[in-house]
């Protein structure tokens, strides 16, 4: 069982403050647990760190999904789905596109909607998301669909 609450409390430290040996996914994503880590060669105020910064708290429900999330890897995405962890929504039961906008409504957060394309090489459409300071969840489908869950879910510091 993955330790939510427990990894994003490494957020802004050392990959190597944790207890669990991270697993290398990319050049700058490593896994532990059920969870991804992004990290950064620098600490937030861009000083540069001796070894990986924890910047991110990732949930996927595959590398597929987790390199189209991060990497606009869109031709190796499996189009894994899974059910999202509880701890890392923003209320129980925010599970769809609606459901997160209306629930940040209600709780004040004010969420960005966006769309990302793989511009430098062939323009595909990636993904949609709704992003926050610290919050972004992902969607595979390029046009309104209230009842789409998300494929990847970040939190940052």
């Amino acid at each position: 069982m993955t330790a939510w609450r427990e990894l994003r409390s490494h957020i802004g430290k050392p990959l190597s403050s944790l207890l669990e040996e991270a697993t290398s996914v990319t050049e700058n994503i490593y896994q532990v647990q059920g969870a991804y880590l992004m990290t950064a060669h620098h600490f937030q105020d861009l000083s540069p760190a001796k070894e990986p910064i924890i910047t991110l708290v990732i949930w996927a429900p595959s590398i597929g999904a987790l390199k189209r999330a991060f990497a606009f890897d869109v031709d190796n995405d499996d189009d894994a789905v899974g059910e999202p962890p509880q701890e890392l929504l923003l209320a129980p039961g925010a599970t769809t596109w609606r459901s997160i906008l209306d629930i940040a409504k209600a709780q004040g957060i004010r969420l960005l909607e966006s769309a990302s394309y793989r511009i430098m090489t062939d323009g595909a459409f990636v993904h949609r998301q709704l992003e926050s300071r610290n919050y972004r969840v992902y969607f595979r489908s390029r046009h309104d669909n209230p009842g789409e869950s998300p494929y990847a879910i970040a939190i940052g510091a």
